[in-house]
């Protein structure tokens, strides 16, 4: 048996029924029927929402950090109106997925998401992540590049340099999740999603979870070349993961094929704040690379 420090966990069953009550209040606010499935893995249980059955290729969504398959509740809508979705609470960080044995490098993070394509019988999909979800995605792609029929990634880590900003960042905004509500609006910097619900989410785990993953990092050259399949990248102005102007350069030296955007006037967590500037433009993406 694996060392329970190695893999991530509540800290305790009270925690974790803390968590399940608000888990399920920001399910509340899915759009469409979904079911709810139990994928074993070589390193744990993955709990995945599936909705939709469109005739399009199917779409895998992997979430940020600390706002589990919740955050997807703007764009599942538009993307299940034409195919198969599936939104997957990533293994070893907060959510219903269950982690039992340690991730111990960028491999085995790409590993347990093969077995999840696998088991739901997956010979291709769209695969779409956020934040660091986005790099679970693009490192998934480096390692099994022909179960992707589309990559999409929003405002994700591992594209470019990790801004020195982006710690920063996430200190003020765990500042700002116990401060009252005025000081709070003024201590974040928008790495932490909005609505009360998914909120009121991230304050039952943040404190509650621990995590235990490999770093996420930044692809490499190579690595970045390698990603042939139909890629699309759309970023924040006021990213702060990265220089969102760099990450642009540095794809289309590497990656001309990708297609890139930067919306204006935005911040990290632009696909729940704004799923107009993005909905349709995965939904064309999609279709177009299917």
């Amino acid at each position: 048996m694996p060392s329970t420090e190695l893999v991530s966990a509540f800290r305790n069953d009270e925690a974790r029924q803390r968590f399940l009550r608000h888990y399920e209040s920001a399910f509340r606010k899915w759009p469409v029927p979904r079911e709810e499935l139990t994928v074993r893995t070589s390193f744990g249980r993955v709990h995945v929402h599936r909705s939709g059955d469109g005739p399009g290729t199917p779409a895998v969504l992997l979430h940020g950090l600390a706002v589990t398959s919740a955050m997807w509740h703007p764009n599942v809508g538009a993307l299940a109106e034409h195919r198969q979705v599936y939104a997957v609470d990533l293994l070893g960080e907060q959510g219903c997925s269950v982690h039992e044995k340690p991730i111990r490098d960028w491999a085995d993070s790409a590993e347990w998401i093969e077995e999840v394509f696998a088991e739901l019988g997956l010979d291709r999909a769209h695969l779409i992540g956020h934040s660091h979800g986005g790099w679970n995605a693009a490192n998934y792609a480096v390692r099994y590049p022909s179960r992707l029929a589309g990559l999409t990634l929003l405002d994700p880590l591992g594209l470019g340099t990790i801004s020195i900003r982006f710690p920063i960042s996430v200190l003020r905004d765990l500042l700002a999740l116990a401060a009252p509500r005025v000081l709070a609006s003024r201590l974040s910097t928008g790495t932490l999603p909005t609505g009360t619900d998914i909120l009121r989410l991230t304050r039952a785990v943040i404190r509650d979870f621990k995590i235990r993953l490999p770093k996420a990092g930044v692809l490499d050259d190579d690595q970045l070349r390698s990603l042939t399949m139909p890629t699309l990248v759309l970023l924040p102005e006021h990213s702060p993961v990265h220089d969102s102007r760099a990450v642009v350069a540095r794809l289309r030296a590497l990656l001309p094929a990708a297609d890139t955007e930067i919306f204006p006037g935005v911040g990290h967590n632009f696909v729940m704040t704004h799923p107009e500037l993005v909905n349709d433009r995965m939904v064309d993406f999609l279709a177009a690379a299917d």
